[in-house]
């Protein structure tokens, strides 16, 4: 009985050990930069949109559930005038969390910013799209594949995981 067993790479795998592959790094994938990728999409669009944004944080559910979706808060600076957007505590993380955008005058006063509401809805929307795009790529069959050959990762020739550093 031989108890050695030959190590590849993904792409020296027939299409049957590719399916084990690519389902095993299904069961594994987590999304390790989602969190960084979302919060650089907001903050890119808030950009575009003439903010300067400070203390920005985001928060999201992409698992497509009720109450799923993206949000944030952050202080944000356009034309030399502070807004903070607010969200509710909840358990959920849409755009309609984002609840209330506040405007610090030069007086100290806050006034309530209806209008920038939806602005900001409209991002968290946005990012949402993006963020389930990532998720939906990266389990693709594309995505997956590329995955697997970015990081190197070896194989039995039957299609099993093997880490040559922990054989």
């Amino acid at each position: 009985m031989n108890m050695f067993k030959k190590i590849v790479f993904y792409d020296d795998l027939n299409d049957e050990a590719k399916e084990k592959a690519m389902e095993w790094f299904r069961s594994i994938e987590d999304f390790p930069f989602l969190e960084d990728d979302m919060t650089e999409f907001v903050k890119t669009e808030l950009g575009e949109a003439g903010y300067i944004v400070e203390d920005l944080r985001v928060f999201y559910s992409l698992s497509y559930c009720q109450g799923d979706g993206a949000s944030f808060t952050a202080t944000l600076i356009k034309n030399g005038e502070t807004y903070k957007v607010n969200r509710n505590d909840s358990r959920y993380n849409h755009e309609m969390t984002i609840n209330e955008i506040y405007h610090e005058t030069d007086e100290g006063e806050e006034t309530d910013e209806a209008e920038k509401l939806e602005e900001m809805r409209t991002i968290a929307r946005r990012a949402e799209k993006y963020g389930y795009d990532i998720i939906e790529y990266t389990l693709s069959d594309d995505g997956v594949e590329d995955s697997i050959r970015i990081n190197e990762y070896t194989f039995t020739t039957d299609g099993e995981r093997m880490d040559p550093d922990n054989f």
